[in-house]
């Protein structure tokens, strides 16, 4: 009687192994990602590109208005008003603060498809194409497998991260007009849709009526940035921990 492995079985080890590998070499480069582009303390936020970032659009927006202020006085005119200029450097300016606040979220958003490739990989269910921010919270606490299932909107930084993709979505899809929206409710979570008047404080907003222009100059960028590094450095660790992912063998 023949011993050998029939084609059934040889694909399903190959496939076995590929996802293995697959799955080892994702959690690797989610590591390597989240300590470049998602710092969770201070040490790693000044290696990280976002110092450098915040002193360019200040560094910049400072050297056009002198320019256009040494322009403006240098000059015999009856104008009472400051040229062009200087508006133009600071309407720059705001879409390049409001430009790191998409970019803060898209690595987040990596983040969180990264670690449902990888569970997929491991065995775990699939999660839905183009998957929403109300999916990923769904796809842990609901979908894996029960021993494995956890609730992401229980970090401590969850808030201050969705608060994140808020920001991201006014600038997006409104050009940076903001209203409070209804939270999304399930049977065992919701996520808010607005920023209540904490984080508003907390993030330097000031909401002077129901629908007004957020001013990304004046975010609290650091807080901000930090609170997603320590989320997605959060769920990170958990994935890694998760029994199906933890039990992988090394390659």
């Amino acid at each position: 009687m023949s011993t050998q492995p029939n084609e059934a079985q040889v694909e399903k080890k190959w496939q076995t192994t590929a996802n293995r590998d697959r799955c080892l070499r994702s959690m690797r480069l989610l590591v390597i990602q989240n300590f470049n582009l998602l710092p969770h303390d201070e040490e790693a936020y000044f290696r990280s590109i976002y110092p450098y970032w915040l002193d360019r659009i200040n560094d910049g927006e400072k050297q056009a208005i002198a320019q256009a202020l040494g322009s403006w006085n240098g000059t015999e005119t009856t104008d009472e008003f400051p040229p062009d200029e200087i508006f133009d450097a600071e309407r720059l300016s705001w879409y390049m603060y409001a430009a790191l606040v998409t970019a803060l979220w898209s690595n987040v958003e990596h983040t969180l498809n990264s670690c449902c490739s990888i569970c997929a990989d491991a065995g775990y269910v699939k999660i839905k194409k183009k998957p929403t921010f109300v999916d990923f919270v769904d796809y842990f606490l609901n979908k894996i497998s029960s021993s494995d299932r956890f609730d992401i909107t229980q970090y401590a930084e969850f808030k201050l991260t969705n608060a994140a993709r808020i920001l991201n979505n006014a600038f997006k899809h409104k050009n940076g007009l903001y209203h409070d929206c209804s939270a999304v409710k399930r049977d065992n979570f919701h996520i808010d849709n607005s920023l209540n008047k904490d984080l508003l404080s907390t993030l330097g907003i000031v909401k002077n009526s129901d629908a007004f222009k957020i001013d990304y100059a004046i975010l609290s960028h650091k807080m901000l940035i930090l609170a997603c590094g320590g989320f997605c450095d959060k769920l990170s660790d958990q994935i890694k921990n998760l029994s199906m992912i933890a039990s992988l063998p090394a390659t």
